[in-house]
């Protein structure tokens, strides 16, 4: 559908601009927190999906622009995403995970720079906390061919993209246990530009006790291989770099 008709429509029928999705599973107490985040943003012309991966029965929120659904799809964050775009209806989707949350001014700061721009996808700066306490400030931005080299968009949490092009690309890649968000932007960043926006407006939740699907090593490589499979000859010549960088990153990450 294009982007005139599909503004018609929107304008008969109140679609709203931006879809949210939240994977989540066993009723998470951080849920809560996540959700309140979305409610609490200036930007009000959305929909949020919370896409339930587990047989727990998820906390009811009395806001009519929430949802809850099952994931239909591969059970995992990726499933749970790409069960969310299936029925996206904004013009542009934004991901956050339920152990994250974002800034109030988030969703508005995205919008206005990408309908700017005209980029299909945009991320932000984040927070990053450790067992709640504040650690640093991240941001990194670049050309986008240095993805090859190195992920600098960076979490979910963080990124909204357009509608048009997650849903051209299928989604997520349901196969892969790690590295899905790295894996989108490969395929998507010869389509349109990014835009960076060196702003903190996600606070991004590490927990040291929890037992991380991104610590286990052999997943890693695993979708590192089926990511590098997908590349032409000069991306498979240079990728396995940008994959060496992740891994130290990770490390790094571990011991600290």
């Amino acid at each position: 559908m294009g982007s005139t008709n599909r503004k018609i429509i929107r304008d008969i029928i109140k679609l709203p601009k931006i879809t949210i999705i939240i994977p989540t599973q066993n009723n998470r107490k951080s849920l809560k927190r996540a959700v309140k985040s979305v409610i609490n943003q200036s930007f009000i012309d959305w929909e949020l999906y919370i896409i339930n991966d587990s047989s727990s029965k998820i906390q009811q929120f009395n806001d009519d622009r929430v949802k809850c659904i099952q994931n239909e799809y591969l059970k995992g964050a990726n499933g749970s995403r790409n069960s969310g775009i299936k029925y996206a209806k904004g013009d542009y989707i934004a991901f956050l995970d339920d152990d994250d949350e974002w800034l109030p001014e988030k969703l508005n700061i995205q919008f206005i720079q990408m309908e700017k721009e005209r980029s299909i996808l945009s991320f932000t700066g984040k927070n990053i906390f450790i067992n709640t306490n504040f650690q640093k400030y991240s941001f990194r931005n670049s050309y986008t061919w240095m993805l090859f080299f190195y992920n600098f968009v960076g979490t979910n949490s963080s990124i909204m993209v357009s509608a048009e092009i997650l849903k051209s690309v299928h989604g997520f890649d349901a196969s892969l246990q790690q590295l899905q968000d790295y894996d989108l932007f490969l395929r998507v960043k010869n389509m349109g530009n990014f835009s960076g926006i060196d702003v903190p407006l996600v606070n991004y939740y590490m927990d040291k006790s929890d037992n991380h699907v991104s610590n286990n090593l052999g997943n890693f490589f695993k979708s590192s291989f089926v990511i590098w499979s997908k590349q032409g000859l000069l991306g498979k010549l240079i990728f396995p770099i940008g994959i060496l960088i992740t891994f130290l990153q990770k490390m790094k990450n571990a011991i600290n």
